[in-house]
């Protein structure tokens, strides 16, 4: 009879506790969203800082992921468009495959901010809207109530990145004061003219970038900075580097055709900027110590680490995405045969 008894009493009390862990996860994740409406400095210090540990685990991340792609209501894309990585070449996909319903949000100001809570507002005022791209947000994606919110971005090799910048600013239509010096200066005084300035423009930008909805300051992004951006790339459905472009937009189309609809996204490049093509690191390196010399050419390989860390993350997060849905599976696209010489097509004797 103890025995008994003392099993029900066991039974009891873990059920208890079960319940009680589910409650307050449910609290920690309300409080979590509350913050992300509220937008940069809402809520006290302790929450702030609850809410940062509960974006710093992947796996919370992975949950999220989930929760925004499975709810209720009609979909919804935002694009995280880091400037001069292939967002405008994705605009232009969309806007052709869907027809309407692609917005850009953005503030006026080019360093201007949009908070989560903006980009909430736009899309319970806009119902009809479908993509919205944003030079101007970070991840995660927001919760919307009535909406199934998905995310993109693409991330680039930050090196490569940095004369692409300059042979845009140059060519651009604008008077900022990046798209006049570059008329101004040659390559190599444009870039210490950027460092002197606005280093962070050149220093670990893509990291930087992912600050956003936590600090707009103009430090040093440090380790704990990767380590959230990291977490936040976990959370986007649709990650991918500009190297692998036409692969990325394989997974787009996947998903977008699962939530929009069969479509078609059509590769093709817009706002690219002439120039030479270089087929690899060593081809960019080496022209880079052309022009700016080894010790500076050394120094943004040296200021850029963090940006290389997160590229090769969204490289490895496009090659898993893409396997998970079963869209591009390497292995067997070698086993296919098409692609091994024949006698490792020959059977193992």
């Amino acid at each position: 009879m103890i025995n008994h008894n003392l099993s029900q009493f066991v039974l009891h009390a873990f059920s208890v506790a079960r319940h009680f862990c589910s409650f307050c996860s449910d609290i920690t994740r309300a409080v979590a969203i509350g913050i992300s409406r509220l937008g940069p400095g809402g809520g006290t210090a302790s929450l702030v800082q609850q809410a940062k540990r509960i974006r710093d685990s992947s796996a919370v991340g992975r949950a999220i992921r989930s929760h925004k792609r499975n709810g209720p209501g009609h979909p919804v894309l935002i694009h995280y468009h880091i400037f001069k990585n292939a967002g405008t070449s994705f605009e232009w996909a969309v806007k052709r495959a869907l027809h309407s319903g692609v917005r850009r949000v953005d503030q006026k100001q080019h360093d201007g901010f949009v908070s989560q809570g903006d980009l909430i507002k736009y899309i319970e005022e806009n119902p009809n809207v479908k993509v919205i791209s944003t030079h101007q947000a970070a991840p995660p994606a927001p919760d919307v109530s009535g909406r199934r919110v998905f995310s993109s971005i693409l991330l680039r090799d930050p090196i490569a990145r940095i004369r692409s910048i300059y042979e845009f600013e140059r060519t651009q239509a604008s008077d900022a004061p990046g798209s006049v010096a570059a008329k101004q200066m040659d390559f190599k005084s444009y870039v210490e003219w950027r460092l002197a300035t606005t280093p962070r423009m050149f220093c670990n930008f893509q990291v930087h970038y992912f600050r956003r909805n936590i600090w707009r300051g103009h430090s040093e992004v440090s380790q704990t900075d990767f380590e959230r951006a990291v977490n936040a790339l976990d959370a986007v459905d649709i990650v991918g580097t500009v190297g692998r472009y036409n692969e990325w937009l394989v997974l787009a189309e996947s998903v977008l055709s699962e939530n929009f609809g069969k479509l078609r996204l059509t590769p093709s490049r817009h706002n690219q900027t002439e120039g030479k093509m270089f087929h690899s690191e060593a081809e960019v390196f080496a022209h880079l110590v052309a022009e700016l010399g080894s010790d500076l050419a050394q120094y943004l390989v040296t200021q850029n680490q963090l940006d290389m860390r997160l590229y090769q993350v969204a490289d490895a997060l496009l090659t898993r995405r893409l396997a998970e849905r079963d869209v591009i599976v390497e292995l067997r696209d070698a086993y296919d045969g098409s692609q091994l010489p024949r006698a490792d097509r020959s059977p193992s004797s």
